[in-house]
């Protein structure tokens, strides 16, 4: 897909425009945008916006349509409206239906929602990002958005593909949360800003693959979208009752457990130690080395502590 860019160049730097541009099409990391400048201070560039009839500038061409004004949220929801929706609403929820394979659309649409997060400067934000695989995670767009203060919320399908040391990695930021889920089909970014500790603005869009193509929601309202973020965790809630009604029955006690967290660990918990320490576990086979010298996990653990 193509995007002119009309912009009034008064020095060499780029344009909020052209950044925001740039920076989606390097965030997408494949060549499904293209993008075509047009300066103009230049003759032959105000020749062209004069024949297209543009009267303000900075503008955005794509698709017969043409996008103009300040470089902000209802900037951008504009162009999220005009890409993934029949009528090109941005004031109001609407479906979403995107036939056949064409998931470039929703692509671009999606990175359109994630700069939306960070339009605004001295602003609190949120990202909840829901892709088919792991694979369409951009490790190093997420990465900037966590040390510029964004929480970002990662959730795929970790069992379709091997998860990269990238992703990884990115779990080990406070300012990353990564789930599993087990569905394979669903595309989903959600974006609040929140300003003085309230939000502030939101919007979201949501999508499933089908026989038809990508069929779902979008809402370019704060309350719709923070709604929608409710919905998630009401179905995550109870998906959990259902487990919790099933055991009481049997007469079951039930554990929430996980395998780890990805974030830093600044103290170890050994529980065997414990057990031994308190006089609940003895060892059988014959003790090593180290522990004949009485060096045990917790007293390790103790003196790294005081190091540092």
């Amino acid at each position: 897909m193509q995007f002119k860019i009309f912009v009034d160049k008064t020095s060499s730097d780029p344009t909020p425009l052209e950044t925001l541009l740039s920076d989606i099409k390097s965030s997408l990391k494949s060549n499904i945008v293209s993008l075509k400048t047009y300066d103009v201070s230049q003759e032959e560039a105000r020749n062209e916006a004069e024949k297209l009839g543009l009267d303000e500038i900075p503008a955005l061409l794509f698709d017969k349509v043409r996008i103009s004004g300040q470089i902000n949220e209802y900037f951008i929801i504009a162009v999220v409206a005009q890409l993934i929706t029949k009528e090109g609403d941005d004031r109001t929820g609407s479906d979403i239906l995107i036939a056949g394979d064409d998931g470039n659309r929703l692509k671009i649409a999606s990175s359109f929602l994630i700069k939306q997060a960070n339009i605004r400067e001295e602003t609190q934000n949120f990202l909840m990002l829901i892709r088919e695989k792991p694979s369409q995670f951009n490790p190093k767009e997420i990465e900037q958005l966590a040390s510029n203060g964004t929480t970002v919320y990662l959730l795929s399908n970790f069992e379709d593909e091997k998860i990269t040391k990238k992703i990884t990695r990115l779990g080990m930021d406070n300012n990353v949360l990564i789930g599993h889920i087990l569905r394979s089909n669903i595309h989903m970014t959600l974006a609040i800003t929140m300003r003085k500790s309230r939000p502030f603005s939101g919007s979201y869009l949501r999508t499933k693959t089908t026989e038809k193509g990508h069929v779902g929601k979008w809402s370019p309202l704060l309350h719709d979208s923070i709604k929608e973020l409710k919905n998630f965790f009401v179905t995550l809630d109870g998906e959990l009752k259902t487990v919790l009604d099933s055991v009481e029955k049997e007469e079951y006690t039930l554990f929430f457990m996980s395998d780890h967290g990805f974030n830093r660990r600044d103290k170890g918990f050994y529980i065997n130690q414990w057990l031994i320490d308190e006089g609940y576990l003895t060892i059988k086979e014959s003790v090593s080395f180290i522990g004949k010298l009485g060096i045990t996990q917790k007293g390790i653990a103790a003196m790294l502590d005081k190091v540092g």
